[in-house]
């Protein structure tokens, strides 16, 4: 048998780019549905902001918006391990007012170690993925909008990492992130993540119409001629 009897096989990049256009599609109907159905307390309520422990400007401003009475969602970058474990006894995040020198204890996280001491890798290389710390808390109902509160995260962390000898130890690591907690009205927040959808929905509406067209595209090209042709050489002294 030649390699000439086998069926040619149709190129995966036409099925490919159309999974992906799909994918992008479904992004995009996710951001019509903030944009125009949801309500400005679902919008708060799901509006995740972040802050990094480690930011590259050391005296880089970081700011979170916040409104009285309503939930605040952060989630904290603290550098990198093994497959981004980590455990801590607390962290804890505090704000307090600059004017009147009052300080609360606004959230505390705490995680108990789940790894072993030789953790199981499924990748041929060793994962380091992003540290990752969720925490929320609700701002007092008579915090005034329009004004900045200072806060800060503070604890320990522990984490698991492998030294250059490729040996696995738990190291500890101190955090100390202030950041300006800026007060401002519930209309406000939905403003701002209604504005993010917006920009999200262009992109990816784009991106899907551009990659199905191309996808279709290529499917036509690629696509058998109709009919079941028989390819018969002629017969010799019929």
């Amino acid at each position: 048998m030649t390699s000439g009897s086998f069926p040619k096989q149709k190129p995966s990049w036409p099925m490919i780019l159309l999974g992906a256009g799909l994918i992008a599609a479904v992004v995009a109907l996710a951001a019509l549905y903030n944009v125009f159905y949801l309500g400005d307390e679902a919008l708060i309520k799901s509006y995740q902001q972040h802050l990094t422990a480690f930011p590259k400007e050391p005296n880089q401003t970081q700011v979170i918006l916040a409104a009285a009475s309503r939930q605040t969602n952060v989630e904290i970058l603290a550098g990198k391990s093994i497959k981004g474990l980590w455990a801590s006894e607390g962290v804890t995040v505090t704000i307090s007012d600059p004017s009147s020198g009052a300080e609360e204890n606004a959230a505390s996280i705490s995680k108990e170690k789940t790894w072993s001491d030789k953790i199981q890798h499924n990748a041929l290389f060793e994962r380091r993925d992003p540290v990752l710390i969720p925490t929320s808390f609700v701002l007092a109902s008579d915090a005034p909008a329009g004004k900045d509160l200072n806060g800060k995260i503070e604890g320990d962390l522990l984490i698991p990492m492998m030294t250059s000898e490729g040996v696995q130890e738990d190291t500890i690591i101190t955090l100390s992130v202030p950041f300006i907690l800026r007060v401002v009205s519930p209309t406000e927040i939905a403003q701002v993540v209604r504005a993010q959808a917006k920009t999200v929905l262009w992109i990816a509406s784009i991106v899907s119409l551009i990659l199905i067209a191309i996808s279709l595209v290529g499917f036509k090209k690629y696509k058998r001629p109709n009919g079941n042709a028989r390819l018969t050489n002629p017969s010799k002294g019929a």
